[in-house]
């Protein structure tokens, strides 16, 4: 988001996916994985294949939705100073 203020891009999500505590935890699973803190087994072990898909699906429209918002930002040349 510091990027974002930065080069002032707008950034919002719906309320439908505006969901900072759940892609916090998300967030948090990711990291533990990549860096090698704990196992899938460990890490999930609580969550359902279900929760896993609806994870997924919600990161998706995240970065959909982040997507297009850059795309807009470059298309309508919103870099440049007026």
């Amino acid at each position: 988001s510091e990027i974002f203020e930065e080069h002032n891009i707008k950034f919002s999500l719906s309320p439908e996916i505006h969901r900072p505590d759940k892609f916090s935890t998300i967030k948090l699973h990711r990291n533990n994985l990549a860096h090698g803190s704990s196992l899938f087994s460990e890490e999930l072990a609580d969550s359902t294949i279900n929760d896993i898909e609806k994870d997924y699906h919600l990161t998706v429209k995240i970065l959909d939705s982040l997507i297009l918002q850059v795309s807009n930002y470059i298309n309508n040349e919103s870099f440049k100073i007026n």
